[in-house]
């Protein structure tokens, strides 16, 4: 549970209103070509489960070599702020 704590306040910065992930999702569906129609729904739905995906390999990261979870943890906050 902590490490879904630390990866919802690292990624909880870029999701206010004038913050990356609704400017991204505006210039997505605004700028860029698409083979299906692109939906505010569909696309935040897609971004979603990517994050979880994202914190799911990162808790097996941190369960799996419990001698490195810092570490892991250290270079996905890292990831995150690049």
């Amino acid at each position: 549970m902590n490490v879904q704590r630390m990866c919802a306040e690292c990624l909880a910065q870029h999701m206010s209103a004038d913050a990356l992930v609704p400017m991204t999702l505006k210039y997505a569906l605004t700028e860029l070509d698409h083979i299906m129609e692109p939906t505010q729904q569909r696309m935040l739905s897609s971004f979603f489960s990517m994050m979880n995906y994202a914190v799911r390999v990162l808790i097996s990261e941190v369960i799996t070599h419990p001698d490195f979870a810092m570490a892991v943890i250290f270079h996905v906050v890292i990831g995150l702020y690049w």
